[in-house]
C-alpha cells in the first residue's frame, strides 16, 4: 500500500507538471502585447531624492538613473506601492511596472501605458524560477525579475480589492489625508508635502508626520545638533544666528506650534561611527541645502515677507 501511495503521488505530480507545461505553452502561443503606448514628454528636472530612493527600495534592480527617470514620470500625487523590471515575452521589450495608489504604470524609455486595477481580468504565475517568474497578465506573458514571494504579493494586491484598499490606506497614511501638489523628500524620507488648499504635512522619515497650516506655526529653526543656526518666526522677519562650530553630528528642523507642541524633522542622521560632519563635507552641504530649502518653502507662506 505504501508503494502504491508513492506511485500515485509520482503520477499525480507528473500530471500536474504536464498540465502546467500545457498551460504555459498555451499562454505563450496566445500571448498579446501591450500596444497603444503613449509617448512620454518628460521635462528635464531634478527628481525628488526621496521618491527616487523609494523606487530603489521597492526594486533594487533599478539603477540610480532609472529611478530618477521614473520619479520624474509619475506625478507626486501618486504613492508608489510596487516596482518591478519586467520583459514582454513575445517581443523581448523591457518595461518598468510601477503600481501606485491609483493604477499600474508600464513605462519604457520613451512611452507609457496605464492599466486600472478594475481592468485586470487575469493575473497568474505560469512558470516559476528562483529569481524571475513568468506571468500571464491579461493574456500578455511577462517575465518579472523578482522572487516568487514578491510576485505573489503583487498578484494579490492587483486582484484582491479589499487587500489592495487596506494596503493603499496604510501606505498613504504619511500624507495625513492630503493630495500633494508640492513635495520634497530627502533620501531618508524627511521633508514636506503641500496641497492646493495650503495644508502642510511635515515628515520625519515618514515615521512621524503632522498636518498643519502655516498660521498654526509659531517658529521654525534649522538645527545643528542642539543649536539653532537659522530661526524663522511666523509673526516677524526671520534671521540667521551666528554659529562658530565648523562641524556637527546631525541636522534637523524644529517646528514649534502656537499650542506649544514641538515637531522635530531629522534631515541628516548621525553616522554609524558617530563621526562629526565637517561643514566642508559634501554630505553636510547637500543636507544643509535641503534643510534650508524646507525653511524657504515654509517662508513662502509668511505674510511678513515681501513677495
Amino acid at each position: 500500500m505504501k508503494n502504491m501511495g508513492f506511485f500515485e503521488f509520482v503520477k499525480s505530480k507528473s500530471q500536474k507538471m504536464a498540465q502546467d507545461k500545457a498551460r504555459y505553452d498555451n499562454a505563450i502561443k496566445k500571448s498579446l502585447t501591450l500596444g497603444n503606448m503613449i509617448k512620454l514628454d518628460v521635462q528635464e528636472k531634478d527628481a525628488i531624492p526621496g521618491r527616487a530612493q523609494e523606487l530603489k527600495n521597492l526594486c533594487p534592480n533599478l539603477t540610480d538613473e532609472s529611478s530618477k527617470f521614473l520619479a520624474n514620470v509619475i506625478p507626486i500625487w501618486e504613492t508608489y506601492l510596487f516596482a518591478f523590471v519586467i520583459t514582454e515575452k513575445r517581443t523581448g521589450d523591457k518595461y518598468y511596472m510601477i503600481c501606485t495608489n491609483r493604477w499600474i504604470w508600464f513605462i519604457n524609455d520613451y512611452s507609457y501605458k496605464i492599466v486600472k486595477y478594475n481592468e485586470i481580468y487575469l493575473f497568474e504565475i505560469i512558470r516559476k524560477s528562483l529569481t524571475f517568474q513568468y506571468v500571464n497578465f491579461n493574456q500578455i506573458v511577462f517575465i518579472i525579475n523578482d522572487y516568487i514571494n514578491n510576485v505573489n504579493k503583487l498578484i494579490k494586491f492587483c486582484i484582491d480589492k479589499e487587500y489592495r484598499d487596506n494596503e493603499i490606506e496604510t501606505r498613504c497614511k504619511y500624507l495625513c489625508g492630503i493630495v500633494p501638489t508640492y513635495q520634497n523628500l530627502n533620501k531618508i524620507m524627511s521633508g514636506i508635502s503641500i496641497d492646493n488648499n495650503k495644508n502642510i504635512v511635515l515628515h520625519d522619515r515618514k515615521k512621524n508626520n503632522i498636518k498643519c497650516t502655516y498660521d498654526q506655526i509659531e517658529d521654525y529653526e534649522l538645527m545643528e545638533d542642539q543649536t539653532a543656526v537659522l530661526k524663522k518666526k511666523q509673526a516677524e522677519d526671520s534671521h540667521a544666528i551666528p554659529f562658530a562650530k565648523d562641524s556637527c553630528s546631525r541636522i534637523s528642523i524644529r517646528v514649534t506650534f502656537k499650542n506649544n507642541t514641538l515637531f522635530l524633522m531629522t534631515i541628516l542622521e548621525p553616522s554609524a561611527f558617530s563621526n562629526q560632519y565637517s561643514h566642508n563635507d559634501t554630505i553636510y552641504k547637500e543636507n544643509f541645502s535641503f534643510a534650508k530649502g524646507i525653511i524657504d518653502t515654509l517662508e513662502q507662506f509668511n505674510p511678513n515677507i515681501k513677495k
